[in-house]
């Protein structure tokens, strides 16, 4: 499921807050609002969930890892790994990226994944 433009919108404007003049995260405002007159995920089957997934397992980490990294629980991580939820709150996506050592345009957008 794509989120819709106002979602990417909000998402930017919640990412914004984070920025610090990073010009890494500034890009990857741009990216994702870009991305928003398209489909989020653009290979089909290629969902956060399995991002997610591949990053965890490159990093040779646990779910509870990557939840004390973004400071929410391993439910909420279990959520994302199995689709239930298709998004993650800015704060949450850059920490989750970060940790992961993955772009945030790859966590949630499927692109350059470093």
């Amino acid at each position: 499921m794509a989120m819709t433009k106002g979602e990417v919108s909000t998402w930017c404007r919640e990412l914004a807050q984070h920025i610090n003049n990073n010009p890494v995260l500034l890009s990857a405002i741009v990216k994702t609002y870009d991305a928003s007159k398209e489909v989020i995920n653009r290979k089909p089957g290629f969902t956060l969930a399995k991002r997610l997934k591949q990053a965890i397992k490159d990093k040779d980490c646990y779910q509870t890892d990557v939840a004390r990294a973004a400071g929410t629980t391993p439910t909420a991580v279990g959520f994302w790994l199995s689709g239930k939820s298709l998004t993650m709150e800015a704060g949450a996506a850059i920490k989750v990226a970060r940790f992961l050592n993955v772009s945030i345009e790859w966590l949630i957008l499927g692109e350059d994944k470093k």
